[in-house]
């Protein structure tokens, strides 16, 4: 069942232990919808679990060409900009920690095609060795895994990933992925396989878009919010998607990084 407003889904998820609520980040996501349609106006298939997708716009051929179109011409607009900063953080990561500069790892995009996601490479090297040393020593640690996926303190993380991490920098690699149209500049925060089954019946939702490098999660708090915060708000995106409120994601996309906000 969606809940009815921002209040009740802060109720019904709360932040893990040690975090601030989700309220703030949820009223914040949720509010970012609502000048046109809040809320209150998910189709009533929402209320069913969320398994019927009622043909939301993302599944319209419309969502493709303009989300194509803008895509192209906004990477375009920023490429030298942002080639040259890869090539200056790409040579700083190879003079830190040596090569390979650049990481990436299988996801699922739209319509469950599987694409690799390119990132900066924040690690060690032998980062799985690293992270199960840490999880045997931590139990709660352990926890943290098992909930979120991620560590705030993550042995795993070189200093200069570190920064790059909390400046989204280490997702400038994702022009091409954008350039090979698997994924948007605004979506759902793209997902492993492993991470399917935390969907539910939600999973059609996320489904039904392109991933993006922003969205409502990176913009409502990030890892201040729990992971089926998270869910929700990939959902309420895709129910309520239009170009408009792509751009104004995009607005509040630099303050957020700015700010740090859940970041790490």
């Amino acid at each position: 069942m969606l809940p009815s407003n921002a209040g009740q889904v802060a109720a019904r998820y709360p932040a893990r232990s040690g975090k601030p609520s989700n309220r703030e980040g949820l009223d914040h996501g949720v509010g970012l919808l609502e000048p046109q349609s809040g809320i209150h106006s998910v189709p009533a298939q929402a209320h069913s679990g969320g398994a019927s997708l009622a043909n939301p716009a993302t599944l319209a051929r419309s969502y493709e060409l303009a989300k194509r179109a803008f895509d192209l011409s906004l990477a375009i607009l920023i490429l030298p900009g942002v080639a040259a900063l890869t090539a200056l953080i790409a040579a700083a990561i190879a003079l830190t920690t040596g090569t390979p500069t650049f990481f990436r790892h299988r996801r699922i995009g739209r319509h469950g095609r599987e694409f690799d996601i390119w990132k900066f490479r924040t690690m060690h090297v032998e980062s799985e060795r690293l992270l199960a040393e840490h999880l045997d020593r931590n139990p709660s640690a352990q926890e943290e895994w098992c909930l979120t996926h991620k560590l705030k303190h993550d042995p795993r993380v070189t200093r200069l990933g570190r920064f790059l991490r909390k400046t989204s920098l280490d997702e400038l690699p994702q022009l091409f992925n954008i350039f090979a149209g698997n994924m948007s500049f605004v979506g759902p925060r793209p997902i492993t396989h492993a991470e399917t089954a935390r969907y539910a019946d939600r999973l059609p939702c996320y489904l039904a878009a392109l991933p993006g490098i922003t969205g409502l999660w990176q913009v409502s708090g990030r890892c201040n919010l729990s992971y089926e915060a998270r869910v929700l708000l990939d959902e309420t995106y895709v129910r309520q998607w239009t170009l408009a409120r792509d751009l104004l994601i995009l607005l509040k996309t630099p303050r957020a990084v700015f700010c740090r906000h859940g970041a790490y």
